[in-house]
């Protein structure tokens, strides 16, 4: 489909998911999708100025963004991800824009968890809301982001919005890996555990203890841990067993390899609006093991393409400050035997009820499999060329 002006994509923020939505749409929009602005070759932070003098002084005068806003004057654009308030001046620009959003916060907050009094939430989507009545489109990942958004205004300034397709949701998209899962070779269940420096936040404590009391009881389970930060109490604690694996950093090539040996994405994160690791372990038809909170349901289906356990730290609201979640829990001593509070034992004990029911039925781990690889196909609910249809239609129409 052809676009009626080119389409000038922005990425202000560092994450491969964006990279990802953006390559897609240009895989259906071909010549007219122009280079992806700010010019870098990897993902970057371009509009975050706030290290050093010079930085400062930049952004003081508006330098860093004014080549941002003459390349939106008069034009299409698409927006990947964050826009922070600062460049909201974007919008003004463009003959037409489309948000595609991960969440409400990447809109409000200059794509961090800031903490915001609910006034602030309120008056920057009152200020989308007014320029979504002139050229502007925005979606959300999932429905429940959308309705986070919406819940800024009154039903009076919303209905039509939601009526007339301004606003919408449209979940991310990722082509798939492998033509059929490879995982399960044998009858070890082999799980992966990403923290990306988060160590607490992640939950990889929980996913530490609770392989470790089933390999300790005999279950052929092992855990691979990725990311930087690991305590020095949980290093000693997982040194020395077999069934733990450490890998601080990797190349995107060596994840790759380790999504391709690995049956079991093990994703108990508390603090994630959305979870784009998911769909990197579909890609490579690897199911996972998620809680039940925030946008997760819409991203997992418990029993179709992984499993689902609840959220002991559940919130109406989603945290926005450095919360150590289990570390007031879990106390891990030098000497290596750690101390669960009885809050937290309910949820240890269903993980390893869920651990245990995948090691000892390899039909469910391959079901499972084959339903996460089936969730990135033709037709599924993240399938790249439907995606890219809906994206060239509000781009174009």
């Amino acid at each position: 489909m052809a676009a009626a002006m080119p389409i000038r994509p922005f990425m202000l923020q560092r994450h491969p998911a964006y990279r990802t939505q953006i390559e897609i749409l240009r895989q259906a929009a071909g010549d007219a999708l122009l280079p992806t602005l700010p010019p870098d070759t990897v993902e970057h932070e371009r509009w975050q100025t706030d290290r050093g003098f010079v930085r400062r002084a930049l952004r003081q005068l508006g330098m860093d963004r004014r080549p941002l806003l003459a390349a939106a004057r008069n034009t299409t654009v698409y927006v990947s991800g964050s826009l922070p308030p600062s460049l909201y001046g974007i919008l003004d620009r463009t003959k037409r824009a489309h948000l595609d959003a991960d969440d409400p916060l990447s809109l409000f907050v200059g794509g961090t968890r800031g903490c915001l009094p609910g006034d602030s939430f309120r008056r920057w989507a009152t200020i989308l809301r007014k320029k979504l009545d002139d050229g502007l489109t925005l979606s959300f990942w999932t429905r429940i982001q959308t309705a986070n958004f919406l819940a800024n205004l009154e039903a009076s300034e919303s209905l039509d919005l939601l009526e007339r397709g301004a606003i919408s949701t449209i979940p991310p998209a990722i082509p798939p890996r492998v033509t059929e899962p490879r995982q399960g070779g044998d009858e070890r269940l082999r799980c992966l555990s990403i923290a990306s420096g988060k160590f607490w936040h992640k939950g990889v404590p929980e996913a530490i203890l609770a392989v470790d009391r089933l390999a300790r009881a005999g279950l052929p389970v092992s855990l691979t841990l990725i990311g930087e930060g690991l305590p020095p109490a949980w290093r000693a604690f997982v040194a020395d067993k077999a069934w733990f694996e450490t890998r601080e950093k990797v190349t995107r090539d060596e994840l790759d390899a380790l999504f391709l040996g690995h049956d079991l994405l093990v994703f108990l994160s508390h603090h994630d609006t959305y979870g784009w690791v998911l769909l990197e372990a579909k890609s490579f038809g690897m199911p996972a093991l998620t809680t039940d909170s925030y946008s997760r349901p819409e991203i997992v289906v418990h029993e179709g393409d992984g499993l689902l356990v609840r959220e002991p730290f559940s919130s109406i609201f989603l945290p926005t400050s450095p919360i150590s979640y289990a570390a007031a829990h879990i106390d891990m001593p030098m000497s290596g035997t750690p101390r669960v509070s009885p809050f937290l034992e309910p949820f240890l004990a269903e993980v390893e009820a869920a651990l245990r029911r995948l090691t000892e039925d390899p039909a469910l781990r391959r079901k499972l499999a084959a339903g996460a690889l089936a969730s990135v196909g033709p037709g599924a609910t993240f399938c790249a060329a439907d995606r890219a249809a809906r994206m060239m239609t509000l781009l174009t129409s």
